[in-house]
């Protein structure tokens, strides 16, 4: 798991690179510096989803303990996706997360509970409050929602069991 995750962080580099000279906007480019730890927090909720950990109706009916269920599984992912379109999937959910997270980053300003970018990510409390929301409220929309589960699959863990020796 630390292994791939390792792997998906240098494919997040990758994929930043490339979001920031050819697709972002100047305000998601800022979103995107900043909000780094969201964005692997939100692919950590859709992890859980592809592995079927938890449900959106979990995450409906209480995000709170979701996020704080100490009963994470680990397991290979990356490394159990055999298709080449592993960076593609990647690059479309990253831009999608970025999305969101603007968007609920826009909501929050615009309702003056922050005054800047920088702000909005000091605390859990706009992430668990107003990101992880716009997510799950986006995740049942059938534009995001089903571009979002039709890639969640590069998330797929092994299923055989792994010692550790």
């Amino acid at each position: 798991f630390l292994i791939d995750l390792i792997k998906l962080y240098d494919r997040y580099n990758n994929i930043v690179d490339y979001l920031k000279k050819k697709v972002l906007t100047p305000e998601q480019i800022t979103i995107m510096k900043n909000g780094t730890q969201s964005i692997f927090a939100l692919m950590g909720i859709i992890y859980r989803l592809a592995n079927h950990d938890i449900t959106e109706e979990d995450l409906r009916s209480d995000k709170n303990a979701v996020i704080r269920d100490k009963n994470f599984v680990y397991g290979c992912f990356i490394s159990n996706y055999t298709a080449d379109d592993f960076d593609i999937k990647l690059t479309q959910i990253v831009r999608n997360l970025i999305m969101v997270i603007t968007d609920s980053y826009r909501a929050a300003y615009d309702d003056s509970a922050v005054m800047s970018v920088n702000s909005y990510f000091k605390t859990d409390n706009y992430y668990i409050n107003r990101t992880l929301n716009t997510f799950i409220n986006v995740l049942s929309t059938i534009t995001f929602g089903t571009e979002i589960k039709s890639m969640m699959d590069i998330f797929m863990r092994r299923q055989e069991k792994l010692s550790i020796i």
